[in-house]
């Protein structure tokens, strides 16, 4: 089986493609700036070139948190 490598945009660790990784999107609409639309694949191969890719949970929540308080602080 051949494993298969992706680096982490928001921690920038290189991680082992797997079940414990996301990719993810995060739309602000202008129109009303109180909403945020949020896409997650689970599966890192389904998604879009586009998607911010992390390694897991923590570096998920941390995007989040960062991008709230960008777009909503």
């Amino acid at each position: 089986m051949i494993k298969q490598k992706g680096v982490c945009d928001e921690c920038g660790k290189e991680f082992e493609i797997n079940g414990g990784c996301f990719a993810i999107s995060l739309n602000v609409y202008s129109e009303n700036p109180k909403i945020m639309q949020m896409n997650i694949y689970k599966n890192i191969f389904q998604a879009p070139e586009d998607y911010v890719h992390l390694c897991g949970k923590q570096c998920l929540y941390k995007f989040i948190d960062k991008e709230i308080d960008v777009n909503f602080g």
